[in-house]
């Protein structure tokens, strides 16, 4: 029986050829802290993410998505849905944490994981994805503009606060 794209849709994601596009859980965080070194070249306290992504999953504000193949996770994105007081009090979506493996770039990973945040964006009624990435990063600026993402059209600014780590 030949599936079409809503019947390979599961509750956790959505099923693309060869990769699947799914929500990471507790046993998907060692593998996740293996990326965020490559990128980010520091280590991550395993049990920890383990422990903030149960938190955050409880609280039902946030969306951890990976994008697997072969059982390899080769990329992941964080979407924070925030409350708004503006407008029509419509709430929106932070974007955070989009890391694809070195060897898996420019092949639809990063696009696949922003689509499907999109969709989970949209469904819950978001008016807009907002996102911040290091300005020397020229590169992902092209994709995130490909992906729809306007620049120029607002600034970003970051504060780091003592006491925290050195990414992001």
């Amino acid at each position: 029986m030949a599936e079409d794209g809503k019947a390979a849709e599961t509750a956790a994601g959505r099923k693309d050829g060869a990769m699947e596009i799914r929500v990471l859980k507790k046993g998907d965080m060692p593998a996740l802290a293996v990326l965020y070194r490559a990128f980010w070249d520091e280590p991550s306290d395993v049990p920890a993410m383990e422990r903030q992504l149960e938190a955050m999953q409880a609280e039902g504000n946030a969306v951890v998505l990976g994008a697997l193949a072969g059982g390899e996770l080769l990329g992941s994105v964080t979407g924070y849905f925030c409350r708004d007081l503006y407008g029509a009090c419509r709430p929106f979506l932070l974007v955070e944490n989009m890391v694809v493996a070195e060897s898996a770039r420019r092949q639809g990973v990063g696009r696949r994981l922003l689509a499907e945040l999109e969709r989970r964006a949209g469904e819950a009624g978001c008016s807009q994805m907002l996102l911040v990435t290091e300005a020397d990063r020229t590169q992902a600026h092209r994709f995130y503009e490909a992906s729809g993402f306007g620049k120029g059209t607002h600034s970003g600014f970051k504060k780091k606060l003592k006491g925290t780590a050195a990414h992001g």
